[in-house]
């Protein structure tokens, strides 16, 4: 499962991205938590859906274990079990600004389809996949005639879980253990 520590990592990644490329330091919040709002500009995300591959999806593969030589071990073989598990996040940029919440919001989107945001990724065991364009969600506040300039996307995030455990090789019944039947024959 996608873990609230991979989530607090991935906008860790993401502050420092922005920073980086556009030297604006940037807070980005869950959404819907009993908090205040940060000042403007901010991001915020929210997670709209978790869901788990079924394990047959999944996959299982079977290798060879070997000893402590480093040599093959007939009498036994590794299974590895590979879960997979998403969740749907929606990513929001938040300002009085239309142009400064759009670049924000493009700055991020195209940090989860980089390389460098890939890579940066996989050391929380993440893969994301970017499900849509960058797109205007901007508000009018409630009781006035000002508008909350809101660009957002959505992304899935993947995580997996390899599980490994070593099974004994049942051994097949040799050529010269058969007793065969003349008869049958």
């Amino acid at each position: 499962m996608i873990t609230d520590e991979n989530l607090k990592g991935m906008v860790t990644l993401l502050e420092a991205y922005i920073q980086e490329t556009l030297e604006a330091s940037i807070k980005v919040i869950r959404k819907e938590q009993n908090k205040s709002k940060p000042n403007y500009p901010y991001g915020a995300y929210k997670v709209t859906m978790d869901s788990k591959v079924a394990d047959h999806q999944a996959g299982v593969v079977k290798e060879n274990a070997y000893d402590g030589d480093g040599a093959i071990d007939p009498t036994k073989v590794k299974i590895k079990k590979r879960k997979m598990y998403s969740s749907y996040l929606s990513i929001e940029f938040y300002d009085t600004s239309w142009a400064n919440s759009r670049q924000l919001a493009d700055v991020s989107h195209e940090y989860f389809d980089s390389k460098v945001g890939l890579d940066q990724m996989r050391t929380l065991y993440l893969t994301p996949k970017i499900l849509s364009d960058v797109n205007d969600r901007t508000i009018v506040l409630d009781g006035t005639n000002e508008y909350e300039y809101r660009f957002g996307f959505d992304i899935r995030l993947d995580k997996y879980k390899v599980s490994e455990r070593l099974e004994p090789v049942l051994n097949p019944a040799s050529f010269d253990d058969l007793e065969l039947n003349k008869e049958e024959l």
